[in-house]
């Protein structure tokens, strides 16, 4: 509540990704998909622009002792704009597929999120049973408030449940490690 304008501002106002992100998803998603305990953090990832590399926007990392350990998810944020970039959406999309199947190495199953302005997509990837293919499935779309103005359309009973339906789907899928598992065997539980 403390991060979100009192009344919903115009939307040039907003100036980047990382503020959208901090003011908007950072304080919902990472109480959800985070647990120290657990050794998983939701990170805001800063972007090196001196190589080339494939880099999502957020993280979500397990902790290997004192050192990052392997993604079991990845976030991509576009700012909204007056006419929708159609082509940058689907590069950031593109680019969850690729990042998700790289990681899909060590997990059965990986998280991934497509924000643009303040609608949030999430995805899961996964391997289909007894084939090879790569499937990655959207599992939940949310609007998220722009202002504490905005709180109680987005306090409903299907808003929750779709929340709730992202925190099980990741905790109960995207930690599972496969180290000798046969790739083949679907392990996916999409029931909450």
């Amino acid at each position: 509540l403390y991060r979100l304008p009192f009344r919903t501002m115009l939307n040039d106002v907003v100036q980047g990704e990382a503020e959208l992100w901090s003011s908007t998803y950072d304080s919902i998603l990472s109480p959800m998909l985070s647990n120290p305990e657990k050794q998983v953090i939701l990170r805001w990832y800063v972007e090196c622009t001196s190589t080339r590399e494939l880099r999502p926007d957020e993280l979500l990392c397990e902790i290997d002792q004192l050192s990052w350990g392997r993604s079991v998810g990845f976030g991509e944020v576009k700012l909204s704009e007056p006419t929708v970039n159609l082509d940058g959406l689907g590069q950031d999309l593109l680019r969850l597929a690729d990042l998700t199947q790289h990681a899909m190495t060590s997990s059965n199953a990986v998280l991934s999120f497509q924000i643009h302005g303040y609608s949030l997509r999430a995805y899961i990837t996964e391997i289909v049973p007894d084939t090879s293919i790569t499937a990655m499935l959207e599992i939940t779309s949310i609007t998220f408030p722009r202002s504490v103005q905005d709180l109680p359309s987005f306090v409903s009973r299907q808003n929750l449940d779709r929340l709730v339906r992202l925190h099980e789907v990741f905790w109960n899928n995207c930690l599972k490690k496969t180290p000798n598992a046969n790739p083949h065997q679907s392990t996916f539980d999409l029931a909450v």
